[in-house]
């Protein structure tokens, strides 16, 4: 009997049937399917095998491998029914108790009995039904802290993005466990060795990158592990404290990619908040962006916004860019008009109402976990080691928002809480 293999999604996870033989070329076949299911961002993948006939050893060493790809993404492989003659393979090959979701004892006592222990439609995590009243995206959302909140500082000079900041303005701040912010500003412990190579920098807990100013293309990174990174900043936004929710999204089966602004709205539902700080780890449809190519220390006065004085001290991109990639986002996202944030936020066009401010990180294409994780763990797992591609503002075009041509992510993580305290730094 040739082998079949039937792949279903159901909200975050995958249900993948087999029959026939699990021979070695059947194994290839298998294991180029669970490949497709991490490329799409599954993390949790439920395997019935009660109609597999043969179990090789080709195919156990592959399950022992995939569980483990799977787990290091923070995700899981699983069993969920299996033929006894099958069940009795994997024991022989030590990946019953591991793999198989059958009680702990039938297990130990060598039952050829398959009842599931997890159903095949089974949320993980203690992920809660979709968040409602969205239109081209899924979203679940877990608890991280019922009473988690932030504090916002809004630092430096706001007219530091138009012209040189303000004599004095500005903070060293560092970015420690709990902490995430954005800005113009550089890695550095005085205003003075960082102001005249200030550019878009982001914060985020126990790591901070920027794009330098002084010719230098490639972003500059510093991550800490008991000493925290510091970052001189000019002008932006830092906020600290503890996340309320971790939001999981997906596009719609009909829909290619989730609008930014619409998960960003989707974080403000799920806290019950007119005002959000938000990091998100996605991977990009696509991206409209902006990066200062001079400090703003280096302008003797206000800057000139003719076509060609622009193209002197920032560059934008033309169209949405930077599919594919990888993005870590740091942020701010309102309801509505915010006057102790006002300086910092824009208007996002689409939905009405909402404003805004985010910085980007982008890195090159990998898989991310979907079960729930840290912020710090996952900026540690997409730029340990990783060539940085930029750091820049996400630029919002009601236009094109309107249209559709906006950002847009196709699945992602984003961790979430109210602001409810404000202040002032520098």
């Amino acid at each position: 009997m040739a082998v079949r293999i039937s792949v279903a999604a159901e909200g975050g996870a995958a249900t993948v049937r087999v029959a026939g033989r699990l021979d070695a070329e059947a194994a290839g076949h298998l294991a180029g399917q669970l490949d497709e299911v991490l490329a799409e961002g599954l993390r949790e993948v439920l395997i019935d095998l009660t109609d597999v006939t043969y179990l090789s050893t080709p195919a156990t060493t592959l399950l022992r491998r995939r569980a483990d790809d799977f787990m290091e993404l923070r995700g899981e492989l699983r069993i969920v029914a299996v033929a006894p003659t099958v069940l009795a393979v994997l024991r022989d090959a030590g990946l019953g108790r591991r793999l198989v979701a059958l009680e702990d004892d039938a297990i130990q006592d060598g039952a050829t009995s398959w009842q599931p222990r997890l159903s095949l439609d089974q949320t993980f995590d203690g992920w809660r039904a979709p968040v409602a009243g969205t239109t081209r995206g899924r979203y679940e959302s877990t608890p991280l802290d019922e009473h988690g909140t932030l504090r916002c500082d809004l630092v430096g000079d706001p007219d530091a993005a138009i012209g040189p900041p303000r004599a004095g303005s500005g903070a060293v701040l560092p970015f420690g466990g709990r902490a995430f912010g954005l800005g113009l500003g550089a890695i550095g412990t005085t205003l003075d060795e960082a102001r005249h190579r200030a550019g878009e920098l982001i914060g985020l807990p126990a790591f901070v990158a920027c794009t330098p100013t002084e010719g230098q293309r490639v972003p500059d990174a510093q991550a800490g592990t008991d000493l925290f990174p510091r970052a001189a900043l000019f002008s932006g936004l830092r906020c600290e404290g503890h996340f309320r929710a971790l939001v999981r999204f997906q596009p719609l089966p009909d829909t290619d990619a989730v609008p930014l602004a619409e998960v960003l709205m989707a974080c403000l539902h799920v806290t019950k908040s007119s005002v959000v700080g938000v990091v998100i780890a996605a991977q990009v449809g696509a991206m409209l962006t902006a990066t200062r190519r001079l400090s703003p220390a280096m302008h003797a006065g206000p800057a000139s916004f003719a076509p060609r004085a622009m193209a002197d001290w920032i560059s934008f991109t033309p169209e949405p860019a930077w599919s594919g990639t990888t993005v870590l986002l740091a942020g701010v996202a309102s309801r509505h008009r915010i006057a102790a944030l006002a300086p910092q936020l824009r208007p996002f066009g689409d939905p009405a109402g909402l404003h805004g401010h985010l910085h980007a990180l982008f890195v090159p294409f990998q898989p991310l976990p979907s079960r729930t994780v840290t912020v710090r763990d996952v900026a540690h797992q997409l730029t340990e080691g990783q060539r940085l591609l930029g750091v820049a503002h996400a630029l919002f075009d009601p236009a094109r928002e309107a249209e559709g041509r906006g950002n847009t992510l196709v699945r992602g993580l984003a961790w979430t809480a109210p602001i409810d305290e404000f202040g002032t730094l520098g």
